[in-house]
């Protein structure tokens, strides 16, 4: 039986991480090997940037999109807005170990590198555990070198591709970059690999990670459950009343962009200073910032401040909108 799991992760400029590393435990001499892996912790540990992470590498590895142009609704995905506040790019690099029943046969490094202007980087790397002694870089892949399929070129070499396929190749990479996809995990360049590159092992690496990220790579997100989606398109508002019961200001804080008059704005920062109290008791080194995104007018010609509500954890800023669940119900 063929079995493919991951070893560990390492997170770069997403959503509330800065650098980070998680390492997963396998296997134990009591019970073996395990192939289901939970992840816990309390509010605001990361936890769901590590699912974040995970859907980006189940979508690149599975030939789908990671932007939002041109794709179906059913499968409106963008990871541009989880790359933090002010950084030119985030990247996620998963650590596989391939089996064949109880036997590793391949380490296989994946890392994707996305901008901020939705230009992919990727490295994959492996090594054969019964051939080599050291492992290899595959395949550094930057879409924006029009005119390399491949880097380094030594590997150019050493997979003995056919001169008549780096058209098909170089083909293959321009229509990545449009649609936002990985190149190695395109269908088309998968079922072209048998044909054009003589490597075996990356061949079987290549094709065994699609089939895995297509069939057999599970990311259960509670933020689908029926809660976590009201609290999502329905959020709690912040409602300030005056003495006599009035109410003046109610908005949804949730959404990328809010609007708000010179009024609305006096109260949201009241409001905000007075959260911030209560967040930082339950969330240490946690904040919200009211951020001011510029004037627009209104249908009247009225002055409105358009603003975006940001998390702030140990001096990283990122939308509030992407924060975990657990804050946002917070």
């Amino acid at each position: 039986m063929q079995i493919i799991r991951i070893k560990s992760i390492d997170i770069t400029h997403v959503k509330n991480v800065g650098n980070g590393h998680i390492e997963f435990d396998n296997y134990d001499k009591e019970n073996g090997n395990h192939h289901i892996i939970g992840i816990y912790g309390q509010n605001g540990s990361g936890k769901s940037t590590v699912i974040t992470a995970l859907r980006l590498i189940q979508r690149l590895l599975a030939g789908r999109s990671y932007a939002s142009q041109n794709q179906p609704l059913m499968d409106f995905y963008d990871f541009k807005p989880s790359i933090q506040v002010g950084k030119l790019y985030a990247s996620v690099e998963v650590i596989f170990e391939f089996f064949e029943a109880e036997t590793k046969i391949y380490d296989v490094a994946y890392k994707a590198k996305i901008s901020s202007l939705n230009h992919l980087e990727e490295t994959l790397t492996y090594k054969d555990i019964n051939r080599d002694k050291k492992i290899k870089t595959t395949v550094d892949f930057d879409e924006s070198k029009k005119h390399e399929v491949f880097t380094p070129s030594v590997r150019i070499k050493d997979f003995d591709i056919e001169k008549n396929a780096f058209v098909d190749f170089i083909v293959e990479k321009e229509l990545a970059r449009n649609q936002h996809t990985s190149m190695l995990f395109r269908d088309k360049f998968v079922n072209k690999l048998t044909n054009h590159i003589q490597d075996n092992s990356f061949v079987d690496i290549i094709k065994r990670l699609n089939i895995y990220a297509k069939e057999h790579l599970f990311i259960i997100e509670n933020a689908r459950n029926a809660q976590a989606v009201q609290n999502i398109l329905l959020p709690i508002g912040l409602n300030v009343f005056t003495d006599s019961g009035e109410q003046k200001y109610t908005d949804n804080g949730f959404f990328d962009i809010n609007v708000g008059n010179q009024r609305q704005m006096k109260y949201l920062n009241e409001g905000i200073a007075k959260i911030n109290i209560v967040m930082r008791a339950i969330v240490p080194d946690f904040s919200i910032k009211v951020v001011v995104l510029g004037q627009v007018p209104d249908p009247f010609g009225n002055a409105m401040t358009q603003y975006r509500l940001d998390g702030n954890r140990d001096g990283m800023q990122f939308p509030l909108s992407l924060e975990s669940d657990g804050i946002k119900k917070i």
